[in-house]
């Protein structure tokens, strides 16, 4: 019995030594599941291959310890992607001057067309045109300057740019559009 023992000892550290040698190979010759092993990683997805841009791999890859290894190799790339999407800011991010502040504020309230029953309402980013209880239009709009409104019509599809200019100490309206049409507004008191 005792020398059953001793061979299977012998034979355990034989099996041992080899299985240790092996993973040793395995290890240097780059093979990233058994680093992970090795090292104690758990990540399950690797994926190290796959990550061309490491912004577009977070939403494929849900596994928040892969591709670590690639991420470094994608940050130039992405700065470069980063620095040109926000170089150029879009007509919403320009912050607006006191005076086109002003301008919009007074632009508010309800607007009455000289010569017609027609009545503009602006609130704070939508308009409305009413002939009395009939509803003409109405959109969006958006001051970009102290005297140029950007109209969006829902009921036309179309977006344009007008010309305003606010007169009388705020009670008439000068409105002139990119198409030619002019309108004079008086101010519907409360």
């Amino acid at each position: 019995m005792k020398k059953t023992l001793t061979t299977k000892s012998s034979n355990n550290r034989i099996v041992k030594f080899l299985m240790i040698m092996a993973l040793g190979v395995l290890t240097m010759s780059g093979c990233s599941q058994v680093n992970d092993l090795v090292n104690g990683n758990k990540a399950t997805n690797s994926n190290t291959t796959a990550n061309t841009n490491a912004n577009s791999n977070v939403a494929a890859n849900s596994n928040a310890n892969a591709n670590t290894s690639a991420l470094p190799t994608n940050s130039a790339a992405n700065a470069n992607n980063q620095a040109s999407n926000t170089a150029t800011a879009t007509k919403e991010e320009v912050p607006l001057t006191e005076e086109a502040k002003v301008f919009k504020n007074n632009l508010e309230g309800k607007w009455k067309i000289t010569g017609s029953n027609q009545e503009v309402t602006f609130t704070e980013d939508k308009y409305e045109v009413k002939s009395g209880n009939t509803f003409d239009d109405k959109g969006s709009y958006r001051v970009l300057d102290e005297k140029t409104v950007e109209i969006n019509s829902v009921q036309l599809n179309k977006k344009w740019n007008a010309t305003m200019k606010i007169l009388d100490d705020g009670n008439k309206l000068d409105w002139k559009e990119s198409g030619g049409s002019a309108f004079t507004l008086d101010r519907v008191k409360p």
